[in-house]
C-alpha cells in the first residue's frame, strides 16, 4: 500500500470519515472522493498533487481548509452541500507550488458566503446552488474566473464590483436578484441571465470583451443599454422578455463580429442595424411586431434564417444575395405576400413555410433546379396556386398536405421517393411528375378536377389507383414507366382527348376505349 499513488471513490454515500492512516502513503498523488458524508479531513500526505472532495456534511467545512493547505497541491476541487454531485473536473494546472490557482468550489444550501472567506483567496471557480436562505452576496474574491449562481430563491443582491478578472458569469433562476457592479467586469466574455426580474442591466454597454450574451425570461426588463460598444460579441440571445417592446435604441450595426442573433418572444417593434452584421451566420426571430427587416438582404454569410410569428411582416427584401443560406424557415407570417430571390439561393437545403395565408405564389421556386442540396420541403403556404420544383437531386420527400388551393404542380428531375398529401389537392388541374422514385401515387384517384396528367420516367412505379373518378381528365401522358402493369378506369374518362403511352414494357393491355370518340391515342 505504501506505493499507492491514486485513490478514486465515486458516490461514497456511506463514507463518513477518511482513515488517519492515509497520511502514511508517501507516494499518494491523487485523492478523489465524491458524494461522501465526510465532516473532517485527517492529515494528508505531503506528496498529494490533486484533491477532489465532495461532502454532504457541511458542519465543519472551515476545519477542512487547514488540512488541505499542502505545499505540493496543484489541483483542488471541493463540493459541499446536500446535492448528489458525482462529476468533477480535474485541471492540469502548471502553477507554481504553494498556489491553489485552480480551486473550484461548489457550495450548496449555505446561508452565507462570508463564513468561507478563508477559502476564497485562491478560488477560480465558484458555484452557489439552491441556497434558499441566501439573501445577498458581497465581497467575492477578485481571483474568480467563473461564477455560477443558481436557484437561490431569496437572493436579492449580487455585488460583482470587484470581480475584474471574471470571464464567465451565469445567474440562473434567481428570480428576485438585482445585479450590482456589472460595469466593472472588464474581462467578462460570457454572460448568461435566466429568469431574473431586474428591470435593467446597468453597465452592460461597458463589457467590451463580451463574446456571448444570453438574457432569457427576464419578465421585468424594459430597456437595454446601447450595445454598440460590444464589438467582440459573437452570440446574442434575447428570449422571453415581454416588456422589452422597442429595441431601436440598440445599434446592431457596430456588432461586426456577431455570428448568431436570436430574438425570441419579445414583441419587438423595430430591429435596426441588420445591414452591418456582415459575418452573421444564424438569425432567429420569433414573435416580432416589425413589418420589415431592413438590411436582411446584405447578410451574405447567413446560413440559417428562422422567422416565426412575425404577425405584421408585409415584405421581405430580395433574398438573392444570401448565397450561403442553407435553412430557411418561415412560420405564421399571415401578412407576407411574396418572397423574392429564392431561385438564386444555390446553397439552400431546407425550405419550411407554414401558415403564411397571404403568400399566393413562390414564383422563384420554379427555378429550384439550382438547389441541388435541397432535402425536404414541408408545410408550404396554403394559398399557393402554382408550385414547380426541379433538379433537386437530394430531395426525397414533398409534403403537399395543406395545399388545398393548388392548381398546378410540377415535380421535375428530383428523384423524389415519397409525395405526401396528393389526396388533399381538390382543385388541382395540372400534375407533371418526371424522374420520380416513388412506387405509387396515393390519393391520385381523388383529383376530380385534374385535366392534365403527365408521368415520365417513374422507373419504380408499379401501380396506379383506379382512374374512373378523374372525370375532367383530358390529357394523359405516360412515358418510361417500365414496372407499371395495368391502368384501371381509363374507359370511364368521358372527356379524355389525348392518351400517349411510351416505353412502358410491363403494360400488356388497356381497357376498351373505342367508345371515347374524342380520343387520340398513341401507344408504343
Amino acid at each position: 500500500m505504501e506505493k499507492l499513488e491514486e485513490i478514486h471513490g465515486n458516490n461514497c454515500v456511506d463514507l463518513k470519515m477518511i482513515p488517519s492512516d492515509i497520511g502514511r502513503l508517501p507516494l499518494l498523488k491523487i485523492l478523489a472522493l465524491t458524494a461522501t458524508f465526510v465532516e473532517n479531513v485527517p492529515e494528508l500526505p505531503q506528496s498529494l498533487i490533486s484533491l477532489c472532495l465532495s461532502s454532504r456534511a457541511v458542519g465543519k467545512v472551515p476545519e477542512i481548509y487547514n488540512r488541505v493547505n499542502l505545499p505540493s497541491l496543484r489541483n483542488l476541487e471541493l463540493c459541499f452541500g446536500k446535492d448528489n454531485d458525482e462529476t468533477f473536473v480535474y485541471y492540469e494546472s502548471k502553477r507554481q507550488p504553494h498556489a491553489f490557482s485552480s480551486l473550484r468550489m461548489k457550495l450548496l444550501n449555505i446561508t452565507s458566503v462570508t463564513s468561507f472567506g478563508a477559502w476564497f483567496h485562491c478560488a477560480r471557480e465558484l458555484e452557489l446552488i439552491q441556497c434558499e436562505t441566501l439573501c445577498q452576496i458581497q465581497h467575492l474574491p477578485s481571483s474568480l474566473r467563473k461564477l455560477k449562481i443558481r436557484d437561490c430563491s431569496l437572493l436579492e443582491v449580487v455585488d460583482l464590483s470587484n470581480l475584474e478578472n471574471l470571464l464567465e458569469l451565469s445567474l440562473l433562476n434567481n428570480q428576485n436578484c438585482h445585479i450590482q457592479g456589472l460595469e466593472g467586469l472588464a474581462s467578462l466574455q460570457c454572460l448568461k441571465v435566466y429568469n431574473c426580474r431586474s428591470s435593467k442591466f446597468n453597465g452592460l454597454e461597458r463589457l467590451k470583451n463580451l463574446r456571448l450574451l444570453l438574457l432569457k425570461m427576464c419578465p421585468s426588463l424594459q430597456t437595454l443599454s446601447n450595445l454598440s460598444n460590444l464589438k467582440n460579441l459573437k452570440e446574442f440571445k434575447l428570449w422571453d422578455c415581454p416588456k422589452l417592446v422597442d429595441i431601436e435604441v440598440v445599434d446592431l450595426s457596430n456588432l461586426e463580429n456577431l455570428l448568431e442573433l436570436s430574438l425570441i418572444n419579445n414583441e419587438i417593434c423595430d430591429i435596426q442595424g441588420l445591414k452591418g452584421l456582415a459575418l452573421l451566420q444564424c438569425l432567429r426571430v420569433d414573435n416580432c411586431k416589425s413589418s420589415k427587416f431592413s438590411g436582411l438582404e446584405r447578410l451574405k454569410n447567413l446560413e440559417l434564417l428562422q422567422l416565426r410569428m412575425c404577425w405584421f411582416l408585409h415584405t421581405l427584401p430580395n433574398l438573392s444575395n444570401l448565397e450561403n443560406l442553407e435553412d430557411f424557415e418561415l412560420w405564421y407570417c399571415p401578412e407576407l405576400i411574396q418572397i423574392e430571390g429564392l431561385d438564386r439561393l444555390e446553397s439552400l437545403e431546407r425550405l419550411d413555410i407554414q401558415c403564411c395565408s397571404s403568400l399566393r405564389s413562390l414564383h422563384d421556386v420554379s427555378h429550384l433546379r439550382k438547389q441541388k442540396k435541397l432535402r425536404q420541403i414541408q408545410q408550404l403556404p396554403s394559398g399557393l396556386r402554382e408550385l414547380k420544383i426541379s433538379e433537386c437531386h437530394l430531395l426525397e420527400v414533398v409534403d403537399l398536405s395543406n395545399l388545398e388551393n393548388l392548381l398546378e404542380l410540377s415535380l421535375i428531375n428530383n428523384e423524389i421517393c415519397d409525395i405526401q398529401g396528393l389526396e388533399g389537392l381538390a382543385l388541382l388541374q395540372c400534375l407533371r411528375v418526371d424522374n420520380c422514385k416513388s412506387s405509387k401515387f396515393s390519393g391520385l384517384e381523388r383529383l376530380k378536377n385534374l385535366e392534365l396528367l403527365q408521368l415520365r420516367m417513374c422507373w419504380f412505379l408499379q401501380t396506379l389507383p383506379n382512374f374512373s373518378n378523374l372525370e375532367n381528365l383530358e390529357d394523359f401522358e405516360l412515358w418510361y414507366c417500365p414496372e407499371l402493369v395495368q391502368i384501371e378506369g381509363l374507359d370511364r374518362l368521358e372527356l379524355l382527348e389525348r392518351l400517349d403511352i411510351l416505353c412502358c414494357s410491363s403494360l400488356r393491355s388497356l381497357p376498351d376505349l373505342s367508345h371515347l370518340k374524342k380520343l387520340e391515342m398513341n401507344w408504343q
